[in-house]
């Protein structure tokens, strides 16, 4: 009788073609991407080919920063030659022109408003504060009440009185507003309602400075100016009453009366919008710093 001759059996699985249900997670994955290594051979080279373009791109915008930051450097440079300020205004504006959206042409456009007010160009000065305030980016929020109270003044200078007062008007609905921003903006704001003959306007402004900041040398001026528009003498309020004189002594007359403690204010301080106006420049002078 001849020998049983060993017959190769196949599981049962391999005659049915179908995958055995206890393979483990690692075999699993190992068939799954025997069946999609072209798809992850693509997605390795996709991802290599974007991680290499991301580094030559910031590779780039950094040399852009630096190429815009030395522009503007040797722009800056040239503002320091008085004699020759239309050097220094060309170069800015080409630095602000070739590099926008660059924190050097930020900073060249400040700097040109206040060459432009320098040099007399009130139209370019107005415009440009006007651009940059339309454009303000996030870091520059905190420069936007010296923004508006540069377009308010140059407006002011311009015979703009409509522009200017809206100007005044939202820096005063900025929160929080420092009080020195506040009292600047009423005292201007009134200014150009008088101007403008909007004088119930200015009085209200005028009387807001006066009781929210009494005993300032701005509550005084306030008091002066309402006292010129209505042809009274000038209102007292609350916290600006001086004593009443010793018997014998000439009482102080209503204007004396509302002198604050800090004593006379000299002939400039009594001056109006030109001894305020000289703040432009200052304003956007600190601009560019800040930024």
């Amino acid at each position: 009788m001849a020998a049983n001759t060993p017959v190769e059996k196949k599981p049962i699985r391999d005659l049915l073609q179908e995958k055995d249900a206890f393979l483990t997670t690692s075999e699993k994955f190992y068939e799954y991407f025997l069946r999609h290594t072209k798809a992850f051979i693509a997605a390795g080279v996709v991802l290599a080919v974007i991680s290499i373009g991301a580094a030559v791109y910031l590779q780039q915008q950094s040399a852009a920063e630096t190429k815009a930051s030395e522009a503007f450097e040797a722009a800056m440079a040239l503002s320091s030659d008085s004699d020759a300020p239309q050097k220094a205004i060309a170069a800015l504006e080409n630095v602000q022109s070739t590099y926008q959206g660059r924190k050097a042409a930020r900073l060249a456009g400040f700097t040109l408003v206040r060459l432009y007010m320098e040099t007399e160009d009130t139209d370019k000065a107005l415009m440009t504060a006007q651009n940059m305030l339309q454009t303000i980016q996030p870091a520059e929020v905190s420069l936007k009440p010296m923004l508006l109270n540069t377009v308010g003044g140059l407006s002011e200078v311009k015979g703009d009185f409509a522009l200017a007062a809206d100007s005044y008007s939202k820096i005063l609905e900025l929160t929080p507003l420092a009080p020195e921003l506040r009292i600047e903006a009423l005292m201007a704001l009134a200014r150009v309602q008088a101007s403008a003959g909007n004088n119930e306007g200015a009085i209200e402004n005028y009387e807001k400075v006066v009781k929210e900041f009494p005993r300032t040398m701005n509550a005084f001026l306030a008091n002066l100016k309402v006292a010129e528009i209505t042809g009274q003498p000038t209102v007292l309020y609350p916290g600006q009453e001086r004593e009443t004189a010793p018997a014998g002594e000439k009482s102080a007359t209503a204007t004396e009366a509302a002198v604050p403690a800090l004593g006379e204010p000299s002939s400039d301080e009594k001056s109006d919008a030109s001894a305020e106006q000289g703040q432009i420049n200052g304003a956007s002078a600190a601009a560019s710093e800040e930024i």
